[in-house]
């Protein structure tokens, strides 16, 4: 068993996907559920901004958007790269991030504060706001595509797994992607929900995969049965996960499961040739019919084996960055 894991995690390693936890892979081979977050998951993690609506006349546009920038400043979040290309250099302070809501701080001496429209109380759920001591300065929407494996790698695991989205953003967003992907989805959940969302599934018995990479994913990839975090997702979420996706690729998931059942079934394999050979020859050694260094040859024969069927680990299906549109299980096949 040990050289099974260590060959799998090997080949793994070589494809971008790092796993941390010891009995990971043992826990993957009974997957049923796949929950994943949105931001940064299936989008590709890139928003742009699409519309600004300045609430507060005497604020103008390019203002708005500095300040938004500045909140986002240093953040891995993919709504700051939506920001990013605005930012105008103005100082902040006492910068602090609210886990699912958005981030204030004081920028040029002026308290801000920059998220989901419902951490003010705001009508319109569907935008990113900004807002200031005097109320609500700006909304702004913003909007990211599926990525281009996307379509193909959900589908991939839908052939051992049921896949729930699971998201902050609005309903109506959640409601558009999942019906893109095929998927069910539900929108406007805090960490808190997410979480509680995984421990009803297993307290029903399923055997859950959590995929996410922000702030707010943490807890949730702390209460699957296994947790994978985007690489390009935040320090916090990595250390929760058990398995990490250096390469911001969805087919991944499916190699980290094929992966795991090739293992379980390889050490099955060594596990009954050496329960095997000893049934057949140990009986004979210990009788005095085969001689003891015909027997140690055969014992260092059956290890050499045992390892050699290991080490087929270490070859597996390579995903190129150029194969998103092909499933992994015709490469697989």
């Amino acid at each position: 068993l040990p050289a099974s894991l260590a060959a799998a995690q090997a080949m793994l390693a070589k494809q971008g996907v790092i796993v941390t936890s010891p009995d990971a892979l043992a826990r993957t081979t009974r997957i049923d559920r796949i929950v994943t977050d949105k931001t940064g998951t299936l989008p590709e993690g890139r928003p742009r901004l699409v519309a600004v609506e300045l609430v507060d006349a005497a604020m103008p546009r390019e203002r708005a958007l500095a300040i938004a920038a500045a909140l986002e400043r240093g953040h891995r979040h993919p709504i700051a790269h939506a920001f990013r290309e605005f930012d105008a250099g103005l100082a902040v302070t006492d910068a602090r991030t609210e886990a699912g809501a958005g981030v204030d701080g004081i920028v040029d001496g002026a308290h801000w504060r920059l998220g989901r429209g419902d951490w003010f109380g705001d009508a319109d759920g569907d935008a990113i706001v900004l807002a200031g001591e005097r109320g609500v300065a700006a909304r702004f929407r913003i909007a990211d595509r599926a990525r281009a494996e996307a379509t193909a790698a959900v589908r991939d695991w839908q052939d051992f797994a049921r896949v729930e989205l699971l998201s902050g953003d609005h309903p109506e967003a959640v409601a558009a992607l999942a019906g893109t992907l095929g998927i069910t989805g539900r929108g406007r959940l805090t960490p808190d929900q997410k979480r509680a969302a995984i421990h009803a599934l297993r307290d029903d018995g399923h055997r859950i995969m959590m995929i996410g990479d922000g702030l707010n994913d943490a807890e949730s990839l702390a209460a699957a049965d296994v947790g994978v975090a985007m690489g390009g997702g935040a320090a916090i979420a990595q250390c929760h996960a058990d398995v990490l996706l250096l390469r911001d690729d969805l087919r991944l998931v499916r190699l980290l499961v094929d992966t795991a059942k090739r293992a379980r079934r390889i050490a099955r394999q060594n596990l009954a040739w050496s329960i095997g050979y000893h049934l057949a020859i140990v009986p004979f050694a210990v009788a005095g019919v085969m001689s003891p260094w015909l027997a140690a040859v055969g014992m260092a024969a059956s290890s050499l084996l045992v390892t050699l069927n290991a080490l087929r680990l270490r070859h597996g299906p390579r995903i190129p960055m150029s194969d998103a549109g092909t499933p992994m299980r015709e490469r697989v096949a």
